[in-house]
């Protein structure tokens, strides 16, 4: 459906950029920017063509929003009996074409620097009487990749040891590169050094991007176990505090083809203990779950949209993209995540870190 998506949507601009020139010019400008989306999608591992990635990502999102508009005012003139002419559809393309450039720049000055300062969000969760207290620092979405700044790992782990968890949750979507590139970049003594200001343990989940990872031959869950997570796939665990299921992520199920655990078969044996759940995309839980429901469910990957226009449509597309809400009967927290997929880019949105404080 992704591939689909993508091919319509790239048919859709370059349709609207020819129509917007004359002469040869009218499929070498298209064919330019349809083609640098691509390389620097395909080979996103090189840095020059992730930051290539970065800038004609954020483009081809404005112009096609643009040109979709557009479309839809021209059918409309048309059936008003009321056609733009040729040359001011021209005009119009090429407007469209200059302020998706500029809009672009704009966003790159503004969002690199605000999804580099995540923020901390803080919350206090009430348990039942008698629960131990304790306290999570939770994020998600790191995105590992050419453009990520490691400073940020650095940050993160003096904000954690500030903070001082009890606990610390990752909730998937690792990295967009291989675990071999991470460990020559040193990026798992960083994440050694973040994952080791937990006083009692760090839990994590695979996301959607650790599809790739595998695909790549790489193996996202025992490089976790490498920097001092404990990866939690369609199981559950319990510690002095409470017990945790973590789920196996959709699109990697499905690219094993392989079917979830019900959750029914991951409930805990111990009831006195909160249950709490890892799920890294908010779906909710299954419709004909009979069983007991986890306290508090905690999840990622939608980036709250990210920026424009996913800022806008990110609510059609999830019935709860950000931040506490109820799914299917389960109080849940979704994260807009610590960074961002391919541009590491904000508008609209932000980067955290939550510190959930639980007692009774």
């Amino acid at each position: 459906m992704f591939l689909l998506l993508l091919l319509f949507g790239f048919s859709l601009l370059f349709w609207n950029l020819t129509s917007s020139f004359s002469g040869k010019i009218k499929f070498i400008i298209p064919a330019f920017f349809v083609s640098a989306t691509l390389l620097g999608f395909f080979f996103r591992e090189i840095t020059f063509f992730s930051a290539v990635q970065t800038f004609f990502l954020i483009f081809t999102c404005i112009a096609l929003s643009l040109y979709i508009i557009l479309d839809i005012l021209l059918v409309c003139l048309k059936i008003l009996r009321r056609p733009l002419s040729l040359p001011k559809r021209k005009i119009a393309g090429k407007i469209i074409l200059i302020t998706s450039l500029i809009t672009t720049t704009s966003f790159l000055i503004y969002g690199i620097p605000h999804n580099a300062d995540y923020k901390i969000e803080t919350s206090k969760i009430t348990l039942k009487q008698n629960s131990k207290p304790f306290t999570v620092a939770f994020f998600t979405d790191l995105h590992l990749d050419p453009l990520f700044k490691q400073s940020k790992l650095e940050r993160l782990a003096v904000h954690l040891d500030s903070l001082q968890p009890d606990y610390i949750f990752f909730g998937g979507d690792l990295a967009d590169i291989t675990d071999s590139l991470l460990n020559e970049k040193g990026i798992d003594k960083l994440m050694q050094t973040v994952t080791s200001k937990a006083k009692k343990g760090t839990f994590a989940i695979l996301g959607n991007h650790e599809a790739y990872m595998e695909s790549v031959s790489s193996n996202p869950a025992n490089w976790m176990r490498h920097v001092g997570m404990i990866p939690l796939i369609d199981s559950t665990i319990c510690t002095e505090h409470f017990c945790l299921t973590g789920r196996q992520d959709f699109h990697v199920a499905r690219k094993k083809n392989t079917e979830r655990t019900p959750l029914n078969n991951l409930i805990p044996n111990d009831s006195s203990l909160p249950w709490l759940l890892l799920d890294h995309q908010p779906h909710g839980i299954e419709k004909d779950h009979q069983g007991k429901k986890p306290f508090l469910a905690l999840s990622g990957h939608t980036h709250n949209g990210q920026f424009f226009p996913g800022t806008l449509l990110i609510d059609l597309i999830w019935p709860l993209s950000y931040g506490f809400g109820n799914l299917d009967g389960v109080n849940w927290l979704v994260s807009s995540g610590i960074d961002s997929w391919g541009p590491p880019v904000r508008v609209g949105s932000d980067t955290e870190l939550w510190y959930l404080q639980f007692s009774p």
